[in-house]
């Protein structure tokens, strides 16, 4: 994660992004939820914590899963997940280890 600039509604604000290889310059949000806590939880092997912010996402969990299920090399996210299972069920993978130096090159 880094601190970056993101869209929020028609303005720019400072936000935490979530680096990763296909997105060099950081996600803010999907589906209006905000990336960087879940990634968070899911790096530090806080399930409970990811559940949590799924849970908080109301309607907006459905299509952040979906989003998310796209990238089989993520580790997958705790609770009910429909489709292929993903390449790793470890919350620990490192696919969202991108260097913050990454988006300083940009």
């Amino acid at each position: 994660m880094s601190p970056g600039l993101a869209i929020v509604g028609t303005r720019l604000a400072e936000r935490e992004l979530v680096l990763t290889p296909d997105q060099p310059l950081g996600i803010q949000a999907v589906a209006n939820v905000a990336l960087a806590p879940l990634v968070q939880a899911m790096q530090g092997g806080d399930l409970g914590e990811a559940k949590a912010l799924l849970a908080g996402a109301g309607a907006s969990a459905g299509a952040l899963r979906q989003w998310w299920h796209a990238h089989p090399d993520w580790p997958a996210l705790p609770g009910p997940v429909t489709g292929a299972s993903h390449a790793s069920d470890s919350p620990t993978a490192a696919a969202f280890a991108v260097s913050p130096a990454a988006s300083a090159s940009q």
